[in-house]
């Protein structure tokens, strides 16, 4: 312990683009190999490659973009400034391109680093909105506003502080407690630099109006919202083997799905049940039951059970991941 010394750290507030930059780290196990590059971009979005327990994807905002080559085995190791000091925690890279690396603000560490001793998890003001970039609809033109700044609400999730508070499908926010917000990311990121309980100002733009709703933040509730995406469910799941979810905005964009694509995502299949005979697999949508569309949990299952006679071969129409569509047959069990 006497041979490690801590490294100072930088305000990663204070960063520029352009700025020269250093990484470190053990890339393919090459112990301390250091490599040098420049800040490509600042405050870059990046969807992360796993699920949160409530089948959501999360994405982190306000992300370091860096040249400086980064491959696997350096997630983790700092990335510097010419003074010496750590800007950023290497994260990530895009596998396909050239000299494309991520990493974690500084700062954003300095605020969960606490949190995570003191409690082991990491507690974040949460919204409960849906939101994309004003510049992604035209908002100028679309929905009337001066320029092209701020996040359009796409959907509002029920029961969480955005729709108690009163925010609606394309309000426009514009601030977050006086702060302009540009970008989604911005948003996102303001919103999470509060804690559960704090009461937040949002600056909203609707219909050619700029209204101000206070609104008390949560903490998320995974719990609630697992419950929510599930959607109906049935005492058939166990008979056929499978479980089912609705699509919601989120998980449409996760998979990269169009709007026209209407079903239920297949999110749980048993290996010994129908479902597994009839080769569905998780990830799999299914279209249609018995040649009718079947837009939600709800309707998947109503379906199913106008069709649920003992030994009869039920078709599905299913889209399976790689976007290919096919016709199986799923049989109800005998009883």
């Amino acid at each position: 312990a006497s041979e490690l010394f801590p490294l100072p750290l930088g305000d990663s507030n204070l960063l520029k683009v352009g700025q020269t930059v250093v990484a470190i780290g053990n890339p393919f196990g090459l112990e301390s190999t250091m490599t040098v590059g420049i800040i490509s971009a600042l405050g870059r979005t990046l969807d992360s490659m796993r699920v949160s327990p409530d089948g959501a994807a999360f994405s982190a905002g306000d992300i370091i973009q860096t040249d400086a080559a980064i491959n696997p085995g350096n997630s983790g190791g700092p990335l510097f400034n010419i003074n010496g000091e750590v800007i950023g925690i290497n994260v990530a890279i895009v596998a396909d391109a050239n000299s494309i690396g991520f990493a974690i603000p500084i700062n954003t560490a300095r605020n969960v680093v606490p949190m995570l001793i003191e409690k082991g998890k990491v507690s974040r003001g949460y919204l409960g909105v849906s939101i994309r970039d004003a510049k992604d609809f035209e908002a100028r033109d679309t929905l009337n506003l001066p320029d092209n700044d701020g996040a359009v609400v796409a959907e509002v999730q029920p029961g969480t502080p955005a729709e108690q508070a009163g925010i609606k499908p394309y309000d426009v926010i514009r601030k977050v407690n006086g702060e302009p917000t540009k970008t989604a990311a911005e948003v996102m990121r303001k919103i999470a630099s509060y804690a559960p309980g704090t009461t937040v100002n949002v600056e909203v733009f609707r219909k050619g109006e700029t209204l101000t709703i206070p609104v008390t933040l949560a903490e998320r509730d995974v719990n609630a919202i697992a419950e929510m995406r599930s959607g109906s469910t049935s005492p058939d799941e166990e008979k056929l083997g499978l479980s089912v979810q609705n699509i919601d905005p989120g998980t449409r964009k996760n998979l990269g799905l169009d709007d026209a694509i209407q079903g239920v995502l297949v999110t749980d299949i048993d290996p010994a049940g129908p479902a597994a005979e009839a080769r569905l697999e998780p990830g799999d949508i299914i279209l249609e039951v018995g040649q009718q569309p079947v837009a939600n949990t709800a309707e998947f299952w109503k379906r199913i059970g106008e069709l649920k006679q003992p030994g009869k071969a039920v078709l599905l129409r299913i889209r399976r991941s790689n976007g290919n569509s096919e016709i199986t047959i799923i049989r109800i069990p005998k009883e």
